[in-house]
């Protein structure tokens, strides 16, 4: 099994990378999608300090 690293939200193209392990897992019985992490990220602009965001990678894909 690879390494789990982490690395900081780096903004749009963060949002894309932490999309795409919701779009792969995503069923009808979800609740959430990937279009509900952007609707989450952005209601906090301006309050970026107090909602640390940071991506989670393990052999080049994002897990987390």
């Amino acid at each position: 099994m690879p390494a789990v690293t982490r690395r900081g939200y780096t903004g749009p193209a963060g949002l894309r990378a932490m999309q795409s392990p919701a779009q792969r897992i995503w069923s009808k019985a979800s609740s959430l999608h990937g279009g509900d992490l952007a609707w989450q990220r952005f209601q906090h602009a301006g309050r970026e300090a107090g909602w640390p965001t940071a991506l989670w990678e393990a052999g080049g894909e994002v897990v987390a």
